[in-house]
């Protein structure tokens, strides 16, 4: 069950390797230099998960204080919020920007959950 603000929000988070490589391609690679890469993981959320998830509506006082009592102060709360607000009303789209510049497709949120899965869980 996700319990949030923004049930219409889209996003396409990429891997942090992805960005490294990326990131390492540009510095140390020649015809790189005054470039801006925008780049995004290569499938919009929902479609990574490969399941059907339950989503429970809050309102964004509820999310708000939800995400402060989750330990984030109250700026950054506001902040991943202000993304989610902006996500559901102009959702972004995938970048083709990481296969350019890699000529490969990027790691999946189904790789990035494989990948963090031993990591220990955050304590309630």
């Amino acid at each position: 069950m996700v319990r949030n603000s923004y049930p219409d929000g889209v996003g396409v988070p990429i891997h942090e390797a992805d960005i490294a490589e990326v990131a390492t391609i540009a510095l140390l690679e020649d015809g790189h230099a005054g470039q801006a890469y925008p780049v995004t993981g290569p499938e919009a959320i929902g479609t990574g998960l490969g399941r059907t998830i339950s989503f429970e509506g809050l309102t964004y006082s509820q999310a708000r204080q939800a995400y402060i009592e989750a330990g984030l102060p109250v700026e950054i709360a506001e902040f991943i919020l202000g993304y989610q607000a902006e996500y559901a009303e102009e959702p972004p789209s995938v970048s083709p920007t990481f296969e350019q510049v890699t000529g490969r497709r990027g790691r999946t949120l189904a790789q990035w959950a494989a990948d963090h899965a031993a990591e220990p869980a955050p304590a309630d």
